[in-house]
């Protein structure tokens, strides 16, 4: 169901279990490359990307660097294979990233174009750029597409500005001219995507410092101007967007700056927000963003070159959504299927459902899933063997073997209680392979539209509810072994539950809270009947103590009853959040929602 995407997505970006100080700046490992300006960076997944530049020894650079914002650590990738240069302009796209352009000498511009796969951490020379040799031009993605643009080329006396934008079409390998960008000739800009739309602002042209704001929408192929930049006109800045707020910040003015500004595309309205951590530079030219979070760093300052790099958390914001414009499929429109996601790798993967004709078997993966990455999401297809096709059944997610465990639901007819694996479920670490397990113990009753829930430091998945296609269940069972990677068989235990017994439904939600060992049950229904209570299970894993079933009275005004909502929970803050379902789905005869669009809150 696409509410599943929504609200896990929402959580995921609003940041609520983010434990630092929002609209703050937090100091993180040094470049590993050492102390440089001119440098470029993009995201991919859940990794950041630096490399070439120059420093104050005129040395030039083409060493390249990964950086994992989970362990905060510095990776030396294979070198950039092109010249060492400065001013280069860069993208990713889906799992690639770009390099071209940039200076490798005073006034010695340079217009080839390179690949980045670091999946093979190897390089490849694709088209040279499709406007004339330049450096300090921008870089940025949209959907399947990147572009570059504006930047100087020409000798010493004078340099040429310029403001001709260039799209890459990464397929087909080639370039095709835009429309110019709108305002003056620039080079040092800054460029960003927000959603399905380019952004470009500040800059100059030698003389004259620029702070007009530019939108370009890739479809109609024009410019519009927007509101002017919110602080004095730079050139040399650094930026970087997050789900639908663009930053800019630090540059050059006459002075060394380091105020940031906060650009809100919807409001079309600019907020100054916490000054950059480190001291006043410029000359930083990259920022990306990785998990709602953005980064930036190295630069020119009074006191020189700088390597010090800086993580920015964002206010948060109120709720509101954003529709994401993946490449790649889209899988088909579809119901009643099961998500899970992996937050180490921002993937999500899906599998599953029903068209309203027909079960549906197959599996696919949306990278940047919660939207906040400066790459675009892609979908990409995976191909396992044996393809389970059915609906209404559960899947959970182990991170540690990146296995997602599926458990019962109905196809023609029929109801099932088996036990599936698919390997590799985030679509890395080789082919995805489908393994059935066979538990002893029960096995519960055949079942679909139940609730499953996982804790990952047992390897148990706790299974509650759901709907034989005549009866409506109650039970609870727990699954040993879950992943079926231990050298113990999984096993099946069923749990009893004391305390007031919850009334028997399905199309319910459930989440596990790790910390407590509590499995939070609220709403579905069973017949006519429909719930918006909520129940918590004790020792839902079936260790630490007998279970026991609490029936909870939250205060204020409850959502209304509802059946197959979505819910995902926050561990920080022991929050649980609930989407409800547009139409009512009972049993078998249920509309299937055909809008494959996909839409992130936060």
């Amino acid at each position: 169901m696409k509410t599943k995407t929504c609200i896990l997505a929402m959580l995921l970006a609003v940041g609520l279990s983010n434990s630092q100080a929002q609209d703050s700046w937090t100091q993180k490992a040094d470049f590993g490359g050492g102390v440089r300006g001119g440098a470029v960076g993009f995201s991919i997944g859940s990794k950041g990307y630096v490399g070439t530049g120059g420093n104050d020894t005129e040395s030039l650079f083409k060493d390249f660097w990964e950086f994992d914002p989970i362990a905060n650590t510095w990776t030396q990738k294979a070198d950039f294979g092109g010249t060492a240069r400065v001013g280069a302009a860069s993208f990713s796209i889906g799992s690639k990233g770009y390099i071209g352009t940039g200076s490798h000498a005073p006034n010695a511009f340079r217009k080839d174009f390179w690949e980045y796969d670091p999946t093979t951490n190897t390089w490849t020379q694709k088209a040279d750029f499709g406007g004339d040799s330049r450096s300090t031009a921008i870089g940025f993605s949209i959907g399947a597409k990147g572009y570059i643009g504006t930047g100087i080329n020409g000798g010493c006396c004078p340099l040429i500005y310029l403001k001709d934008v260039w799209e890459y079409d990464p397929t087909t390998n080639t370039w095709t001219q835009k429309a110019d960008c709108g305002g003056g000739l620039r080079g040092g800009a800054v460029g960003f995507t927000i959603g399905s739309k380019g952004y470009i602002g500040t800059g100059g042209d030698g003389n004259i410092a620029y702070k007009d704001f530019w939108e370009f929408d890739p479809i109609a192929n024009t410019w519009t101007q927007k509101a002017d930049f919110g602080g004095t006109a730079r050139s040399e800045a650094a930026g970087f967007s997050i789900g639908s707020k663009g930053y800019i910040g630090t540059g050059y003015d006459g002075t060394f700056l380091n105020d940031f500004w906060e650009y809100d595309s919807t409001a079309n309205s600019w907020t100054q927000k916490a000054n950059f951590g480190g001291t006043e530079r410029y000359d930083i030219i990259f920022g990306f963003s990785i998990s709602g979070k953005g980064y930036t760093g190295t630069g020119f300052s009074q006191n020189g070159y700088q390597k010090d790099f800086w993580e920015y958390t964002p206010a948060t914001a109120q709720a509101s959504w954003i529709e994401l414009a993946p490449t790649g499929g889209p899988p088909s429109p579809r119901a009643i299927y099961v998500a899970v996601y992996d937050p180490a790798t921002n993937r999500m993967t899906i599998h599953g459902g029903t068209d309203g004709t027909n079960a549906l078997s197959d599996a696919w993966v949306l990278s940047n899933a919660d939207g906040t990455e400066s790459s675009s999401p892609t979908w990409t297809k995976l191909l396992p063997a044996n393809p389970l096709q059915r609906f209404g059944h559960s899947a959970v997610y182990d991170s540690s073997s990146n296995r997602m465990i599926v458990f019962g639901g109905f196809n023609s007819g029929q109801s099932f209680n088996d036990v599936w694996v698919l390997t590799n479920a985030n679509g890395n670490g080789g082919n995805p392979e489908r393994l059935q397990l066979t538990p002893s113990g029960g096995p519960p009753a055949v079942r679909q539209d139940h609730t499953a829930v996982y804790d990952s430091a047992s390897n148990r998945m706790t299974i509650f509810g759901g709907y034989s296609g005549s009866v409506c269940f109650g039970d609870v069972w727990v699954l040993t072994s879950a992943n079926g990677m231990e050298t113990t068989r999984p096993s099946w235990i069923q749990l009893f539950p004391s305390g007031t017994q919850i009334p028997v439904r399905n199309g319910h939600t459930a989440v596990h809270d790790a910390n407590s060992n509590r499995m939070i049950v609220f709403s579905g229904g069973c017949d006519v009947t429909l719930f918006n209570d909520v129940w918590v299970l004790t020792n839902a894993n079936g260790l630490g103590g007998d279970p026991e079933w609490v029936g909870l009275v939250p205060n204020g005004t409850p959502p209304s009853p509802r059946y197959i909502p979505a819910a995902v929970y926050d561990p920080t803050t022991n929050r649980n959040g609930c989407l409800r379902r547009d139409r009512l789905l009972r049993h078998f005869q249920r509309h299937v929602g055909v809008d494959k669009r996909e839409w992130c809150s936060r």
